[in-house]
């Protein structure tokens, strides 16, 4: 049976894998990608399992519907603004997403600001995986924001 080749195309940022402690030139392309991708997986898992102590389903519910559409989920929007500050006024941003989802929006908010940087990219990571399989996951019974959901 043949084998079947992928390809991905990686767009090297010097700058940013310089922050990170790499180089194209002494580390390779893979080692580049691939290193730093499975760095962040496992901040984004370890913040994730202390927002599963933290948020309630109709928080993240609330949190997906309001990003829903949104192109800084994708890292191509490249808007610097902080994921914390994007997610708080866009759920203050949403009238009625309080009674949409049975919530106390101030108790919400509240809890955001008192998260890390970390956690706010944790919560952008399971929205962006929620709405590209928005087809894969039922929002009353499936934890959809847990990464072993996701993997």
């Amino acid at each position: 049976m043949p084998t079947e080749k992928k390809r991905a195309t990686f767009i090297p940022d010097s700058r940013a894998l310089a922050a990170l402690g790499y180089s194209i030139e002494e580390d390779g392309d893979t080692l580049c990608a691939v290193g730093p991708a499975r760095r962040l997986a496992r901040l984004i898992e370890r913040a994730s399992r202390e927002l599963d102590a933290s948020l309630s389903r109709g928080e993240w519910n609330a949190i997906a519907d309001v990003m829903n559409g949104c192109a800084d989920l994708f890292d191509y929007a490249d808007t610097g603004v902080p994921a914390l500050l994007m997610l708080r006024h866009n759920l203050m941003d949403s009238p009625g997403i309080d009674r949409k989802w049975k919530i106390k929006l101030p108790d919400l908010l509240a809890k955001l600001d008192a998260l890390t940087d970390t956690h706010g990219e944790a919560i952008l990571c399971a929205v962006r995986w929620a709405w590209r399989h928005c087809d894969a996951w039922d929002h009353t019974k499936d934890e959809w924001w847990k990464p072993a959901f996701r993997g």
